[in-house]
């Protein structure tokens, strides 16, 4: 068996160094490049699915909301269909198509599988953002105080056909947004302010998130995927110098209205894994707090709820910032307006390029195992295609995998595979069976046990060839079963008329075939004296044809005839006359 990357081999340093550890299909540990999956085209929209509203965003960055969005990933198209949940307002969460590409977030090749160039993926936006039903009602202070996860709707992928373990690249997962006010009056009142992520729920049967890349602050489950620390910088890629957010104009002089410490957005490689042609993700926006936090300045816990002449409007001890930017908050005597609380990250989708298995059958003259130059290739081989516990195998996109019959180079392939591991069996013609199994090297053995006529199990990589996956054909040996009088009665050999008595060989045996012996036909044979009898008989009820031909051996016992018994009497005469 040998195989090659599609495409030729990474053989130079520079290859080498490219190469990312990758443990996906199968738990076995590969070395995947970029080149090695297909990527998202830039994502299009249409105006007549445009649902910008007034809650949408105003950054310019952003700010054009729709409820689908389309690509294709080779020859595979997506459309990409957001709902929203019913109580939220509509194009406060949407899709679009300023997402632009994977490095507006500065998120770098290393942190993603394969470590692909993030400039050459285009992205899709999402924008999650807790409206109505999110916290307290729009434009209230209370809306301030909201803390933790919200619904806001799902997002359905629709494939043109089947996938099989795609990528999502994400990043920038998870924000922040805060307000300040004249420094002297935030230390006296309040300084608001909360980290914002998006919570993604699979809830496709069948489907599971697993981690594909080391990637930076994302926690993965079999059907949750979200940042792993909340106190988010908007970034995948480096922190403000001191770590922390700039919450007022004179941070310098008053440090305590600096925010907790920083970590990157979430950014990195999940894979979906899977078949499927459909896959349906649930988003929450999930808000939390400054003040959840420790170190995170006076100013940030302040909390006048029970100071007289002030009352919770004016601080509650949560003190988050979840806001709409069209909706101005009265805080006390002071409005805090042109300030947004929403996630807008980054996602795309990458496939893997799919692989393939094939060899060739041939004749094995000598029947050494091992292909030559002389040996003919034998077309018209059925060949079959198994996953690793014998059962038939599905290809990339879930179908069955069908038969495939050799062309008259002897040449057989299986394509459109996915990353697995796999079994091929090989199907003699009448009169062949399969030659010795792994002799020589990979380029000329035959790789099938000539008893299964299965190989071992290949593990197959994404974007792999495995090549001379290869069968050597022998004729069928035929053996016979031959029989053997002999006298079981010392001293007496077996006459003709028994020895004519011997049945006729039994041909056209298969190796590894259960053979019985013919009786004869006569089991006793008179003779002068007596009679020949076949008893006890064949020394073997049966057998089992081991590379040769097999001899059952009859005895025969000689019973003599009774010998019949007389006796002798007596009788007196007068030997004188008269008397």
């Amino acid at each position: 068996m040998k195989t090659r990357r599609l495409g030729g081999l990474l053989g130079t340093p520079l290859a080498v160094a490219l190469v990312a550890a990758f443990i996906p299909w199968g738990g076995v540990a590969q070395a995947v490049t970029a080149n090695d999956f297909e990527v998202n085209t830039a994502w299009t929209t249409s105006e007549e699915d445009n649902i910008t509203t007034d809650f949408t965003s105003k950054s310019p960055s952003y700010n054009r909301a729709y409820s689908k969005a389309s690509s294709s990933i080779g020859d595979v198209d997506v459309v990409a269909t957001f709902e929203k949940q019913a109580e939220r307002d509509e194009g406060a969460t949407y899709l679009t198509r300023q997402g632009t590409n994977q490095a507006a977030y500065k998120a770098t090749a290393e942190q993603f599988v394969g470590q692909p160039d993030p400039a050459s993926i285009p992205a899709l936006g999402i924008a999650a953002q807790g409206s109505t039903g999110s916290g307290g009602p729009l434009g209230s202070w209370q809306k301030l105080n909201f803390n933790g996860a919200s619904e806001v709707g799902t997002v359905t992928f629709k494939f043109s056909k089947k996938v099989t373990d795609p990528i999502i690249d994400i990043s920038g997962l998870g924000g922040y947004s805060y307000h300040s006010n004249d420094a002297s009056y935030a230390v006296g009142n309040f300084v608001r302010a909360s980290f914002n992520a998006t919570d993604m729920e699979l809830l496709t049967e069948g489907v599971k998130f697993v981690k594909a890349s080391d990637g930076e602050n994302l926690n993965v489950t079999d059907n949750t995927l979200e940042v792993a620390e909340r106190n988010t910088y908007n970034l995948s890629n480096g922190l403000p110098w001191s770590g922390r957010l700039d919450c007022g104009n004179r941070n310098y002089q008053y440090p305590e209205f600096y925010s907790p410490e920083l970590v990157q957005a979430g950014t990195g490689s999940v894979r979906l894994q899977g078949t499927f042609d459909t896959v349906k993700i649930k988003l929450s926006h999930h808000a939390v707090p400054f003040s959840a936090f420790e170190g995170a300045g006076a100013a940030i816990y302040a909390n006048n709820a029970d100071k007289p002449g002030y009352g919770p409007a004016y601080g509650d001890g949560i003190n988050g910032y979840n806001v709409l930017n069209n909706k101005p908050i009265m805080i006390g005597n002071q409005q805090a307006s042109n300030q947004e609380n929403l996630d807008f990250f980054r996602l795309s989708f990458r496939l893997p390029k799919s692989a393939q298995i094939s060899g060739k059958v041939w004749n094995d003259t000598n029947k050494d195992g091992m292909q030559s130059a002389t040996e003919s290739k034998v077309a018209g081989v059925t060949v079959k295609l198994l996953d690793e516990q014998g059962n038939p195998a599905v290809d990339a996109s879930g179908n069955p995998v069908a038969d495939v019959v050799t062309d008259d180079q002897g040449a057989y392939s299986f394509t459109n595979l996915a990353a697995g591991n796999y079994k091929v069996r090989f199907v003699p013609p009448a009169g062949q069976k399969l030659t010795l199994q792994g002799e020589g090297a990979a380029e000329v053995n035959s790789d099938a046990d000539p008893d299964t006529m299965t190989s071992e199990i290949i593990p197959l990589q994404i974007n792999e060839h495995q090549q001379n996956i290869d069968a050597g054909l022998v004729p069928v040996e035929k053996f016979k079963v031959t029989h053997k009088f002999e006298s079981a009665t010392a001293g007496m050999d077996l006459p003709k008329d028994v020895l004519d008595l011997v049945p006729a060989d039994q041909p056209d045996k298969a190796d590894g075939s259960k053979v019985t012996p013919t009786a004869p036909a006569k089991t006793e044979v008179k003779v002068a004296g007596g009679t020949w009898k076949f008893d006890p008989g064949y020394t073997e009820k049966d057998a089992t044809i081991e590379g040769a031909d097999h001899e059952f051996v009859g005895k025969w016992t000689f019973v003599a005839d009774p010998v019949e018994k007389f006796k002798v009497t007596h009788k007196f005469e007068s030997a004188t006359a008269g008397m």
